[in-house]
C-alpha cells in the first residue's frame, strides 16, 4: 500500500517526510506551524498554516479555526456545551470557531448517514 506524505524542513538543512495519515492536527504559530502526530511527536516547521493547508488540500483535513487544521479521520466527537469543541483520538480537545461549526458537523456526520 502506498502512503501519502508531505516533505517539511524541520531545521536548517534537515528535511523530513511526514505521512499524511500520521498527522493529528496542525497548529498555527505566527509564521510557523506545529505539526502534531498521532504518536505524540511534534514538529515545528517554518511554513505558515495556510501553506500546510494547501499541501494537505486533497486529503481529509478541515480548518476548524484560524489556528487549527485537523485530520478528520481522527475526529470522534463534537460538543456544543458553551464553546464548541472537537475531540480527537488520543483525547485531544480543540475549540471550533462558530463560523466553522455547521460545516464541520455536516462533514463528520455525513459519513455516518451514508
Amino acid at each position: 500500500m502506498k502512503r501519502e506524505f508531505i516533505i517539511v524542513t524541520i531545521s536548517r538543512g534537515v528535511k523530513r517526510k511526514i505521512f499524511v495519515d500520521d498527522i493529528l492536527y496542525c497548529k498555527a504559530q505566527n509564521t510557523y506551524t506545529n505539526i502534531k502526530l498521532i504518536d505524540g511527536t511534534s514538529y515545528l516547521v517554518s511554513r505558515p498554516l495556510k501553506k500546510i493547508q494547501t499541501d494537505l488540500f486533497s486529503y481529509y483535513f478541515f480548518r476548524i479555526s484560524r489556528s487549527y487544521l485537523v485530520n478528520m479521520h481522527c475526529a470522534i466527537e463534537i460538543r456544543k456545551n458553551g464553546k464548541a469543541t472537537l475531540k480527537l483520538i488520543e483525547n485531544t480537545v480543540l475549540t471550533i470557531s462558530k463560523s466553522k461549526l455547521r460545516l464541520l458537523e455536516e462533514i463528520i456526520f455525513k459519513k455516518a448517514t451514508n
